[in-house]
């Protein structure tokens, strides 16, 4: 089976894309998509005009694609409809996340339960797809070998995301972690590596990497030479992470880590983020950061797994 997945170009799109290409055991090849100007600004909902609306347009010839068709994001709607358009029941288009459209314009349709999306093509996700495989984590793990030692204590991985629309990302609020991750350091005997990401702010980086250095048991990964996440995710005994990337959240859950969630201050009182919180919160995957740490139930098997099976025996019957 070949695919084209196609997104905008982050990461955390990406990952679903080919998390659930590699489930269902399909060749692939990443496209990403650029709108024209006028387009980028539109709102949810509207995609008029795909063939002009699509900037690399000639990356998307309906004449080389596969019969299947991966998108995610909203941008990325405008080139399922395209080659939908032109290759009609040729291709199987599935797409991940609400695309704010009627279910009908695509074969499949995988989206956050909280999204509250219906129809007979719409399969519902409590977690965002990715591409956590133990397979993965073994590698990554074997390739930071030789760049981290692991320490005679528990490993906690503390994952920081950074600002979006859902919550800010402040000073008071990282005071409020540096001060419980020093207690659950001297409580659990445990040493903290902290990932930021792109997305974290320079003085927040600039503040935790003064405060590691004066924190036993600590460190700030700062070594560009590779990107630890996956390898340390295969490694620890849990991870804390800031409640503003799902994709992160769900990752961990899928890697069976007890996970707990640090709360940042919300911009909205509900969002759709607060709503997957919820979600895991209820079942138990996750918790929120509080000590002592409570217990968290382990995913039995993977979702995204369980989705790619569910797709695999619809396509058998096409």
């Amino acid at each position: 089976m070949d695919a084209w997945c196609i997104t905008e170009g982050k990461a955390g799109m990406i990952n679903q894309v080919e998390g659930l290409a590699n489930a269902l055991g399909a060749s692939y090849v990443h496209l990403s998509v650029r709108l024209r100007p006028l387009w980028r600004f539109l709102p949810n909902g509207m995609y008029p005009s795909p063939r002009y609306a699509i900037e690399n347009i000639q990356e998307f010839s309906p004449s080389k694609c596969p019969s299947l068709v991966i998108t995610c994001g909203k941008r990325s709607v405008y080139a399922s409809l395209y080659l939908k358009s032109h290759l009609r029941d040729r291709v199987t288009t599935i797409h991940i996340q609400n695309p704010n459209i009627a279910p009908s314009y695509f074969d499949y349709i995988i989206a956050p339960r909280h999204d509250r999306l219906s129809g007979s093509n719409v399969i519902s996700s409590q977690l965002a797809l990715n591409h956590i495989t133990q397979g993965r984590l073994t590698a990554a793990a074997q390739q930071l070998n030789t760049h981290f030692k692991l320490p005679p204590r528990s490993l906690t991985l503390v994952i920081l995301g950074g600002i979006n629309r859902h919550f800010h990302f402040t000073v008071d609020a990282m005071s409020t972690l540096k001060s419980q991750l020093a207690q659950h350091i001297q409580d659990d005997n445990a040493y903290c590596v902290i990932v930021p990401s792109r997305r974290t702010p320079t003085p927040i980086i600039e503040d935790l990497k003064l405060w590691s250095q004066t924190t036993a048991h600590s460190q700030l990964w700062l070594d560009s030479r590779i990107n630890p996440y996956l390898g340390l995710l295969s490694q620890c005994d849990r991870t804390i992470i800031t409640g503003d990337s799902s994709s992160m959240i769900s990752e961990s859950i899928t890697a069976k880590k007890p996970t707990y969630i640090f709360q940042l201050p919300p911009k909205r009182r509900v969002s759709r983020i607060t709503e997957f919180h919820r979600t895991i919160f209820t079942m138990a995957w996750a918790h929120p950061l509080s000590l002592p740490l409570p217990p968290c139930r382990l995913l039995n098997t993977p979702e995204t797994q369980s989705i790619a099976h569910y797709l695999r025996t619809q396509l058998a019957g096409v």
